[in-house]
């Protein structure tokens, strides 16, 4: 890599005479002020495709979803403290009545908290989570043994609705209108999406 940019040694024989013959203006110093002058010529194009290529980064995919990595740190360090905490709630209740007027003056987002026992998810609580140092809703949801949290946010600029798996934890997000849902649970990936896909009927709001 050195010496495809011309930061090449002179050749060894031309290096001894000019070292001990004080040749000047000629010879290898002539060639070697030579390549040092290409040298520095092919570093700065490279500087500078670097900054153009920085600068495109900076501004086109990472300035579209800045907060994306930082959400998703988050709204798991949150289903994995409810994990770790005596209770996965701040309040306990399966009544979606209680359970979302809750919410009112410790977010600024009431979300849905639909019934779905029928379906084999019970509604068992909620609580408050921080995601980028904003308090944000967290409904709690149980199927069996597992727990599922259901974090709704602000929407921001971020990749598509999906699943991605994180630290054993499979993650469903989806949005709709000026709200992104994250659903977080060990659950297997297929229960969850079902999960997912009864959540947003129930609510009236399909993907």
């Amino acid at each position: 890599m050195i010496q495809a940019i011309g930061f090449a040694d002179p050749p060894p024989e031309h290096a001894s005479e000019g070292a001990w013959g004080g040749r000047s203006g000629g010879g290898w110093h002539g060639s070697w002020r030579g390549s040092w002058r290409g040298s520095w010529q092919a570093l700065a194009a490279t500087l500078l495709l670097g900054l153009v290529g920085g600068a495109a980064l900076g501004s086109g995919a990472y300035r579209d979803r800045p907060e994306t990595p930082a959400t998703i740190e988050a709204v798991l360090a949150g289903h994995l403290r409810g994990l770790a905490a005596p209770q996965p709630f701040d309040i306990a209740s399966s009544d979606r009545h209680v359970v979302k007027p809750w919410f009112n003056g410790r977010t600024t987002i009431a979300p849905d908290a639909p019934d779905l026992a029928d379906q084999g998810f019970p509604l068992i609580g909620g609580r408050v989570d921080i995601v980028t140092h904003t308090p944000v809703p967290t409904l709690v949801y149980r199927r069996d043994r597992h727990v599922i949290s259901v974090t709704v946010v602000p929407a921001a600029d971020s990749p598509p609705a999906g699943e991605a798996r994180r630290d054993g934890s499979t993650i469903e997000r989806w949005s709709l209108g000026d709200l992104t849902y994250w659903a977080v649970s060990d659950l297997n990936a297929r229960d969850l999406r079902g999960f997912v896909d009864l959540y947003r009927s129930r609510t009236g709001r399909p993907g």
